[in-house]
């Protein structure tokens, strides 16, 4: 039996069990609502998939037909129900040809995790809150219109939390999930998938375990491997918990007095 070289939605196809609703290994790029596939620089196209509260971005060149910034995009494998990426138009150059050449426009993307940072928080106070109700009123309360909660994870703890004077939807969203807690993990994960649903998670998601990586893994196409230091930090500073004095302390003082001490260990 020849090899199948087609994409599954269900899984791989192979030889001898073929998996259900398998397609062409093509892709589909939909601009303003439009298929726009063929006429995109196949060689161009780039996604960059970013960890937790972080934007992914995708760009690509395209011709024969003019991009707009602000328009929607939608990048696709195997059919248009297959989302890869899906977001706005944030620049477009264009580029100059020769006599023999097509005008190109250069286009860069970010997806709809971009929209989150646009919308800023005023006078939002929480106290002994679930972290999954913070999360599901931010959004519902302040994010655009068409944004939904069904991958915000049921139960990650009961925080105290005041949205800092104008900051970002995204910024108090991050800072929420940095809170977030289980009965064995502290620190949350967030981001937004192409179809618009925040994913907010302690418990990693079982559908997004990584791949290990190893000399028999088969699983990625055309995959690379890089390390660089941008990431490494020398210092780090961190709040915790916080309170106010309720006078002065002079520096040989054993003791503070503060106005809340349900913060802190009785000791």
């Amino acid at each position: 039996m020849p090899q199948i070289y087609n994409y599954a939605i269900a899984n791989k196809a192979r030889s001898g069990a073929t998996r259900s609703d398998y397609y062409a290994p093509r892709g589909y790029v939909v601009v303003g609502g439009t298929t726009r596939t063929m006429q995109i620089d196949r060689r161009s196209l780039q996604i960059v998939d970013l960890l937790n509260a972080q934007p992914n971005t995708a760009s690509f060149e395209c011709f024969d037909f003019t991009p707009v910034r602000g328009q929607e995009v939608v990048i696709a494998l195997g059919t248009t129900a297959n989302l890869l990426f899906a977001g706005h138009i944030l620049s477009v150059d264009q580029q100059a040809p020769n006599q023999h050449q097509r005008v190109r426009f250069r286009v860069q993307c970010v997806d709809y995790t971009w929209l989150l940072d646009t919308r800023r928080i005023t006078g939002r106070k929480y106290v002994g809150e679930s972290v999954s109700t913070i999360v599901t009123d931010l959004i519902t309360t302040f994010a655009p219109a068409g944004f939904t909660t069904l991958g915000v994870e049921a139960n990650m703890g009961e925080v105290d939390f005041t949205a800092n004077h104008a900051e970002t939807l995204l910024q108090a969203l991050a800072r929420l999930m940095k809170m977030a807690y289980t009965g064995t993990r502290s620190g949350g994960t967030l981001y937004v998938d192409a179809l618009k649903d925040v994913h907010a998670f302690v418990t990693p998601e079982t559908d997004r375990i990584p791949a290990p990586l190893t000399a028999t893994t088969t699983t990625f196409w055309d995959f690379r491997y890089a390390v660089d230091l941008s990431q490494v930090r020398t210092r780090v500073y961190a709040m915790g918990s916080v309170t106010q004095v309720t006078s002065a302390t002079p520096n040989t003082a054993t003791a503070i007095a503060v106005d809340a001490t349900d913060h802190f260990a009785a000791t």
